[in-house]
């Protein structure tokens, strides 16, 4: 019986264009990076150990952790893996909450293709970042529930340079606004209380982060970021919000801009997209060259 349901969920999927599409990417990118893995970078060096020591994690500053401790909670069943399996199977959850966003602001499967073609994704996958949970977050913060809104804004903040302006517009659209203050603040309470005063910790490790490769536009961006703000606020725009925030941050890496692009190619038509992404490589290519 139990084989009979599996296999009738699988005839499900594999009817359903973009849930086979989605998984087809995901088993793609964790099986291509498994077999032809990259140089070490943050999944090995960081992430990877905070979910091994998710109640630790800022202890001795050993790890050069400088998020808050929900995301070590997140990554702890990663652990329970070797450290390729683990890496694999993040890159396939990767794949799957990219998609699950891009549905949620109205795209299909070009859209979701041309999110993967981006530099952004690339980066993602090379270096086991974690900026898709942060697109998660923005697609859940949209909900009508309070538990999803709270969850969304919750793994918004763990990156807030990639989509941190959205809070705002979130709560600002929320039906639930006091219950969203009230339990953001009591998950804040509980985290000091079983993990210290991490944000000092963070505060800390901030100051001998590398910014050698940040492609901000600091402070010039404010030029651009300061109206889009009052846009988004006028408008109640999460997206537009979203697109703020890049230009309003003095630290930004190359995977944190795969959220704007995710959105962005779901609400544009598909040649747009195409001469964006086009144009997008063009521009990396030719700053790489100079």
């Amino acid at each position: 019986m139990l084989n009979a349901a599996i296999k009738k969920q699988v005839r499900w999927i594999g009817s359903q264009p973009y849930f086979g599409a989605t998984f087809f990417f995901a088993f793609f990118f964790a099986l291509l990076f498994y077999f032809i893995p990259p140089p070490r970078g943050d999944w090995e060096r960081t992430f990877y150990r905070a979910g091994q020591n998710a109640l630790h994690v800022y202890q001795d500053h050993e790890i050069h952790y400088v998020y808050p401790p929900w995301l070590t909670l997140i990554l702890a069943p990663f652990s329970l893996f070797s450290s390729t399996v683990a890496f694999a199977l993040w890159r396939a959850a990767s794949v799957i909450m990219v998609s699950f966003a891009v549905r949620r602001f109205g795209g299909d499967i070009k859209s979701l293709a041309f999110t993967l073609c981006t530099p952004f994704f690339y980066a993602l996958m090379v270096y086991g970042q974690i900026d898709a949970l942060i697109l998660l977050g923005v697609s859940l913060a949209i909900h009508s529930s309070l538990g999803l809104q709270l969850i969304g804004c919750l793994l918004i903040l763990i990156k807030p340079q990639v989509a941190g302006l959205t809070l705002p517009i979130v709560w600002l659209r929320s039906d639930h606004k006091t219950g969203l203050l009230l339990f953001g603040l009591t998950v804040v309470l509980f985290s000091l209380i079983i993990w210290g005063f991490w944000p000092l910790d963070v505060y800390a490790m901030m100051a001998i982060l590398s910014t050698r490769n940040s492609i901000d536009v600091w402070p010039y961006g404010l030029l651009l970021g300061i109206p889009l703000i009052v846009l988004a606020w006028r408008r109640r725009s999460v997206e537009t919000a979203m697109i703020a925030t890049y230009f309003c941050v003095p630290y930004a890496n190359l995977q944190s801009l795969l959220p704007i692009f995710a959105v962005l190619f779901a609400k544009l038509s598909s040649k747009v997209s195409l001469v964006l992404l086009i144009g997008t490589w063009l521009i990396l290519i030719v700053s790489a060259s100079i």
